[in-house]
């Protein structure tokens, strides 16, 4: 028989014995002063202590016997009870680890969140409960592994509201003590980033030149602060060409200078994907442009005749003359 704490103010002992009898009880914890208590059998032949507090008894192996009086005063052997175990003692808070790496979910690992820890103690259960103060908690069951790690199977918070969640975990051991909750707040963030917009045109007449293709620019707006951007420009036939943009406190974008030279002349399509600090990625957003780095061909010089003959001479110095 086990007694936790919140049950061992109330402590009921049962048995049977002589109608009539007296039958005294006594509890000891060999540490503190054994309590003993009488109660009267009833006509049935049994009988049941009221309620017994041994709070204050240490946690050990509680020894109980009893023996009667009959109504002519005559006491009978003793019978005792291998005795009860009495576990008071909360076990250990248990420790929360980081919840994905950051404790931030996203849209990503929104369903299939595991949450871990350490100390537990063997032969307890671990609960956790993960809460955004709104919607009805998710409850979840962890595994007990080697020296006192636990963990949850990965468990969908979708149903959670966006922003603060608490995640809350309890241990409680063999004897059903509950140890004090262990909390860890975390941030629900599954909204993909979704306002950049690449400024068009990309050059003064969205055409790329020789002279400019090797350090192209590209500007936009709408991004979150603390989010990053890349660029990919592709011709649809050679190897995409990959820069970063920087994001300033605005939300403005500027990419860093990108050589597109080995890229087909013709029409380029510029793709930029915006990921958050959360890690959620943005819908891509993309403009087209013309890539021409030939020159002008075709451009002809007629040559003059080397030769002239006596009439153009003559028609040559009528003209002298009249000037």
């Amino acid at each position: 028989m086990l007694f936790r704490s919140a049950e061992d103010n109330h402590v009921v002992i049962t048995g049977t014995g002589e109608a009539g009898s007296t039958v005294t009880v006594t509890l000891d914890d060999g540490v503190n002063t054994p309590f003993t208590t009488t109660v009267v059998v009833n006509g049935s032949g049994n009988w049941q202590t009221s309620d017994i507090d041994i709070s204050g008894f240490a946690d050990v192996l509680v020894s109980v016997s009893a023996f009667a009086t009959d109504v002519a005063g005559n006491a009978g052997a003793p019978a005792t009870h291998p005795g009860i175990l009495h576990d008071s003692s909360a076990p250990a808070q248990l420790s929360i680890n980081v919840v994905e790496g950051d404790d931030v979910v996203n849209a990503a690992e929104e369903g299939s969140v595991v949450i871990s820890g350490s100390g537990a103690e063997a032969g307890a259960t671990v609960q956790v409960t993960i809460s955004d103060g709104v919607n009805t908690d998710i409850v979840v069951a962890a595994t007990i592994g080697a020296g006192g790690t636990w963990s949850t199977a990965g468990t969908d918070i979708s149903s959670l509201n966006e922003g603060s969640l608490t995640v809350t975990a309890v241990q409680t051991d063999g004897a059903g003590n509950p140890s004090t909750p262990a909390t860890r707040p975390i941030t629900h963030d599954s909204a993909a980033p979704n306002g950049l917009a690449l400024t068009a045109p990309i050059t003064a007449d969205n055409i790329v030149n020789s002279a400019e293709d090797d350090t192209l620019v590209v500007f936009g707006t709408g991004a979150e602060p603390s989010s990053t951007v890349q660029l990919r420009f592709s011709d649809g036939m050679n190897l995409d060409v990959l820069v970063t943009a920087t994001v300033d406190g605005s939300g403005a974008i500027t990419g860093a200078p990108a050589d597109i030279s080995s890229l087909n002349d013709g029409n380029i399509v510029v793709t930029a994907v915006e990921t958050d600090s959360a890690g959620n990625v943005g819908a891509p957003v993309s403009l087209t442009f013309t890539h021409d780095t030939s020159g002008p061909t075709g451009i002809t010089i007629d040559a003059p005749d080397p030769l002239l003959d006596a009439t153009e001479e003559i028609g040559r110095a009528s003209c002298r003359e009249r000037v």
